[in-house]
């Protein structure tokens, strides 16, 4: 299918819809996935109820030249090791993957389950925030397993993020519109899955994030974001 002229996440929306199959996996089109490590967490997932996702290892390349299809490889490196996230309840497993984050999108899902996981991240127009409601769902429902196998090679660029983006995310008008969405959502699945009360939830679903942002961005960089009066950072009240 092709859809020239959609972003991402309404492309993902549509193609989601067309699966036939009883599991999914979501990639770029510059990832590659080994169809036997597929198999290998798609049969986990079948026996194993209680785990809403699985996946193995994973390298990262780069290109010497970027601007190419296919070349001479520049770098080539392993991910760190996923680790397993198997709390028996949603709450330990949000908080704990909160402070060691990383994309369980391109995990094997059972396609109910994912389109389920995707309800959130549709509404949200800001495409960090749509990967945060997809991996905090995804971890949020279930549990992940990490199966001894090479299954995901991905290319990346040589470059690191810079210092504005981060600004530019914080500032942007949409951003307290798309934090109030996934605090919603987090709130909603702690609701459902734990039976917390929602003041609660709502506190835990903000711990969470806090937690991803402090990790991901830099504790130096988002203390003085949290200190800076002239901030617009939503917080929830302690």
């Amino acid at each position: 299918f092709e859809y020239p002229n959609l972003n991402g996440q309404d492309v993902i929306k549509k193609l989601m819809r067309k699966i036939k199959e009883d599991y999914c996996i979501y990639m770029g089109d510059d990832d590659f996935v080994i169809p036997k490590s597929v198999t290998k967490c798609a049969n986990f997932l079948k026996n194993n109820k209680d785990y809403r996702t699985a996946q193995g290892q994973s390298l990262v390349f780069t290109l010497k030249n970027e601007n190419i299809l296919k070349g001479e490889i520049s770098y080539l490196g392993e991910y760190k090791k996923h680790p397993n996230v198997e709390n028996d309840n949603a709450k330990s497993r949000i908080l704990n993957f909160s402070k060691d984050y990383w994309g369980l999108q391109f995990s094997v899902h059972r396609t109910l389950e994912f389109l389920e996981d995707s309800e959130d991240y549709f509404i949200n127009r800001d495409g960090n925030f749509s990967e945060l409601l997809h991996n905090f769902n995804f971890v949020g429902n279930g549990k992940s397993k990490f199966i001894e196998c090479l299954y995901l090679i991905r290319q990346t660029g040589d470059y690191v993020y810079a210092e504005p983006w981060k600004d530019d995310w914080f500032n942007s008008a949409i951003w307290k519109d798309s934090y109030d969405i996934f605090i919603n959502s987090i709130s909603k699945l702690l609701i459902k899955n734990d039976k917390i009360e929602k003041n609660k939830s709502r506190k835990i679903a903000a711990e969470a994030f806090w937690n991803y942002a402090h990790k991901a961005l830099g504790s130096v960089y988002m203390n003085k974001k949290l200190n800076d009066s002239a901030g617009h950072l939503a917080l929830e009240n302690s």
